[in-house]
This record gives structure tokens, sequence and C-alpha cells, in this order.
């Protein structure tokens, strides 16, 4: 059986010994056909009996030829094969050559190669083997009625027309296994290109989800952080509001207090030059008592003037300024005073700092507040540090001491409005300072070891100009 195509049934190029032209024609076919032979039984003694069968095949050819096509043509699958007249005139004189082959006795490479393009050409038509191998069984109810009476005819015996049968059966098996191992040679390249093909396929998926594993962790992280950016936002916000209503009431407390309290100042003042007029009499007791009043006071009235201070705190008008000046002046302002309560003070300050945008008078107060804040930590004395240095866009200030120390839990809380670890105060001084350090669009926080070594760190942003500069 052979088609319309060029090179179907037809021998292949080179000599019938050459195995190594043989085998780059059909692959491993040269290194297997002589175990196929063994395997079948296809001996010399079948050759010579096909081959004797030759003249037999050739005279009845085209009966042969002619029912076997009748037979393709009752079929769709097979007759989309044969178009028109001339296609079907060169199948048959093919066809007839494929026979001639079949019963010619010689079983070689040469043989094997053609056998196996054939199978290569129906694979590449389209024609499956099912129909394939369907036409071998075609040929064996044509061929065994004709070789039986044939030799029937001759004088043969049943044994000798069985073993003609067998040997045609041995040929035809050895074909259809060619054409087989030929489409199942196309099946597997097609089936390791595609293999290939689903392999870049998955590295592209593998890769397309190691970019959406990549990107959906880059989005996660947006969002955690977008979150805690919202977070603290509205925990700012909170606080501000906080120190907005805490301050109006101090406003409005304040006012209350200090007008009634301005009249009773005056009036001891006057009592006490009453006192004085007393002439001749003992009035020190009198002076003493009074001037403990008074004392008191005034110490409240100055408690007073600083809570008003924090509850009326302007909005900051910031200008370029030298964070290492203001320390300096809050230091040697305070240095007497930190000094007399038994602590030794130590300033640190990097020549390095860059200018930041400052409201020099409200830094100013945040400085002082730490500094009293470090000096009210340690009633016993201890040591004060305050340094000052540049971290990538940051000025940091630092003020350090060796007081009670916090705990994490303290640190956390101690810039919440009225909270505060002290017997006395509001705990409205480090509140302050953070809301004046946030209008500065910096950062302050607390860390401490929970025993001694409190450090307060302010982080002020490094304007572009003096990175630049810098």
């Amino acid at each position: 059986m052979t088609d319309h195509y060029d090179g179907a049934g037809a021998e292949p190029k080179g000599h019938a010994g050459d195995e190594q032209a043989s085998g780059r024609r059909v692959g491993t076919i040269p290194a297997t056909l002589r175990e196929r032979l063994e395997y079948l039984g296809l001996d010399q003694d079948d050759a010579d009996l096909l081959h004797s069968l030759q003249p037999l095949v050739r005279r009845h050819a085209d009966d042969l030829v002619r029912a076997f096509y009748e037979h393709l043509i009752a079929f769709d699958a097979t007759r989309s094969l044969l178009r028109d007249e001339a296609t079907m005139n060169r199948l048959v004189e093919l066809q007839k050559q494929y026979l001639g082959e079949m019963f010619g006795g010689v079983y070689d490479d040469r043989y094997a190669a053609g056998r196996y393009a054939i199978g290569q050409t129906h694979d590449r038509v389209g024609l499956t083997s099912s129909w394939y191998l369907g036409a071998y069984h075609l040929y064996q109810r044509v061929l065994f009625p004709l070789v039986s009476d044939h030799l029937g005819e001759s004088g043969a015996t049943q044994a000798e027309i069985s073993r003609a049968c067998l040997a045609i059966t041995k040929v035809m098996t050895l074909d259809a296994g060619l054409a087989l191992e030929a489409y199942f040679g196309a099946y597997n390249a097609a089936l390791r290109s595609e293999k290939e093909r689903l392999e870049v396929l998955t590295g592209e998926l593998q890769g397309s989800n190691a970019a959406l594993n990549d990107l959906t962790e880059r989005l996660e992280d947006r969002v955690r952080e977008r979150t805690s950016e919202l977070l603290d936002s509205e925990g700012r916000l909170r606080q501000a509001e906080k120190l907005a209503t805490i301050g109006k009431m101090t406003s409005m407390m304040a006012h209350e207090i200090r007008n009634p309290l301005s009249s009773v100042l005056l009036n001891l003042e006057l009592l006490e030059d009453e006192i004085d007029g007393y002439t001749g009499a003992d009035t020190d007791e009198a002076h003493d008592l009074l001037g403990s009043v008074l004392t008191q006071i005034r110490r409240v009235e100055g408690t007073i003037r600083e809570y008003l201070a924090i509850a009326r705190t302007p909005k900051v008008t910031l200008v370029l300024g030298d964070v290492n000046a203001v320390v300096r002046e809050q230091v040697d302002f305070m240095r007497a005073e930190i000094e007399q309560a038994g602590i030794d003070i130590h300033m640190d300050l990097s020549d390095a700092v860059p200018s930041v945008n400052l409201d020099g008078e409200q830094f100013s107060t945040v400085v002082l507040n730490l500094l009293k804040n470090s000096m009210e930590a340690m009633p016993e004395g201890g040591a004060l540090r305050v340094s000052t240095g540049a971290l990538d866009a940051s000025v940091t200030l630092r003020v350090q001491d060796t007081g009670q120390g916090m705990t994490p839990d303290q640190c956390e809380q101690v810039f919440e409005p009225l909270y505060t670890t002290k017997d006395k105060g509001l705990g409205m001084g480090l509140a302050y300072v953070q809301q004046v350090v946030r209008d500065h669009r910096g950062e302050i926080s607390c860390v401490s070891n929970g025993a001694s070594a409190t450090t307060f760190t302010v982080e002020l942003p490094i304007p572009a100009q003096s990175l630049t500069a810098g």
C-alpha cells in the first residue's frame, strides 16, 4: 500500500550494505533488523520460498491491486486519499512494486528503510495506523487463496501450503512492525516537541507565578505600610485633639484660678507691709509664715504660667537653624541648676550636624523640657549626657540620664497627655515635646533598660538644600 506523495514505496538511496548511510535514514533500524528477523523466524528458507512465489504474484498483480483499491474506496477515511484517476494509476503501479519487493526474497537494511519510509509517509498524510494495519489483513485474504490454489495444483502438501502462508505472514508482520516504528517515531517526536513546549510554558508560568508572588508580597507590604501610616496618623490626630481639649481646659482653669490667686497674692503682700508697720512687736514668726505662703503661691502661679504656655503653643515657624546652638544655649541656662542637683553633665555636639528647619523658640522649649525631665529622674544625682549627630537624612539629638529607668510599657505611654511616672507634675511636658517635634516633621522616641539609663532621641529631617551643601 502506498499513496500519491513523492517517495512513497520508493527504495532509499545508498547501497543495501551501507549501514552508516541507512542508519542516517532510519535511525536504529539497521541495528535491530537481524533481531527482528530472528524473532519472527523469517530465515533464508522463508526468503527462498517467498521469492519462488514472486512470478505468481506478478502475474496476478493487477487483480490483487484492483481488489485492494476497490476495498479502500468503500471507506471515507481511505477514499479521501484517492483524489483522481491519475493518482489512482500512479498508486496502482507503486503498489505492484510494493508486492514485488515483498516477495523479492531480500530482506536487508535497504528493504527495512523502504518500509520505514512508507510508514513515515502514511503518518504524514494522516492515515492512521489502524487503516494501515487493516491493509495487511486485506492482502492476506486475497493472497492466501491464490497461493494455496497454486501450490495445491502443483502437488504441494498441506504442510507446504501452510508453511508458505506462514512465510507471507512473517514478511507482512515485518513490514507492519517497521511501519509502526515510523508511526511511533513521529508520535515520540511530537510528544517531545509538546513536552518541550510544555516545559517552556511551565517555565513561563513559574516565572509569572514568581512575579505574581513578588507583586503580591510588595502589595501586602504596601498595604501594611499604609495601614501603619493610617493608624499612626489616626493616633497623632487623637493625641492632637486630646492636647487641644486639655489645652482649652487648662486655659479655662488657669484663668479661673489665676485671677483670684493674683488677688490673694496682692493682699498677702499688703498684709506683709502691715506687719512691717508694727514697730516694737515680735513679727519674725509672722514674717516666716507669710513668706512660706507667698513662696507657695508664687510657685503655683509659675506652674499656671507654664501650663498656659503649653496650652497656647503657637504654630511653628520653620527657618534654617543650628541645633547645636539651641542645645548649647539651653544646657548653659540649666547648668547651674543641674550641677546643684548633684548631676554631672556632658555635652558631645557633632561638628558634622547640618542646618535644619527650626522654630528656635519652641525647639528651645523642647530641649529645656528634656533636660528638666532627665534631671527630675535623678533625685539622688547621676550623670546626664547630651549629644547630637547626623544619621542618613536626619539630625539626631539624644538626652541620656542614669535615673530610675522605665519599663517598655512606660516608654510607650510617656508621651501620652496627663501620663506621668513622677510624684508631681501633670504629665503634659513630654506630650508637648512630642507635638512640637512632630510639627517640625520629626520624631521622638524613648528607650530604657528598665533599671536606669533612659534615652530620649529626637530626629529632625535634613532639608534638601543642607543635603546638597553637605
